[in-house]
């Protein structure tokens, strides 16, 4: 019906260019994706989808230095269509999902058990975050997006994108602090 013809990836130095700008990203890239959708089989067909619509499209990418967010915003993009496709859509990421990249040392048990109650008490709070600062925190804590980069993925300007991010620390700090807070006693 459509004559549509895309001018795609075709030369050894542009596909070895591509190759190089996904290295570094691929697994960060996987892990994203897998935090939106949590679900293995979904995660691999929405890599699939967008690892072609991207390649297809690499001729378009004026500036390489670029390559990561716009590499995150077609993966956002492909993500949505997949919601859509199979009407159901989660919003939120489960603690272990979010806080994956968190190592433990060997430490010693006491050491171990705080971290691991501060990294619930963290993943708790993160996750009952307005969506718009839960978005920011992620993807500048836990994918290591400048907020620039985190501006383009989600459309956003880029001073909105700093007030979210000041504004979410804010509410994890409120409520850390609210937490920590010792309990008054009641005296009957």
């Amino acid at each position: 019906m459509f004559n549509r013809t895309r001018k795609k990836v075709k030369t050894k130095k542009e596909v070895a260019e591509f190759e190089a700008l996904l290295k570094p990203v691929y697994s960060e890239l996987f892990r994203f994706i897998f935090a939106m959708t949590k679900n293995k089989v979904l995660t691999d067909d929405v890599m699939q989808n967008t690892l072609v619509k991207a390649y297809e499209s690499f001729y378009q990418l004026k500036d390489k230095e670029k390559f990561k967010s716009w590499i995150y915003t077609i993966a956002k993009n492909e993500t949505l269509n997949a919601f859509r496709k199979f009407s159901r859509c989660k919003e939120t990421a489960t603690e272990d999902d979010v806080l994956y990249n968190i190592s433990i040392h060997q430490d010693t048990m006491e050491e171990i058990m705080i971290r691991e109650e501060t990294k619930n008490q963290l993943g708790t709070i993160i996750n009952q975050l307005k969506k718009e600062y839960k978005e920011v925190i992620i993807l500048y804590y836990y994918y290591d997006l400048t907020l620039e980069e985190i501006s383009d993925i989600l459309g956003s300007n880029a001073s909105t994108i700093r007030t979210r991010h000041a504004r979410a620390k804010k509410c994890i700090y409120d409520s850390l602090i609210r937490e920590e807070s010792p309990k008054k006693e009641v005296n009957l």
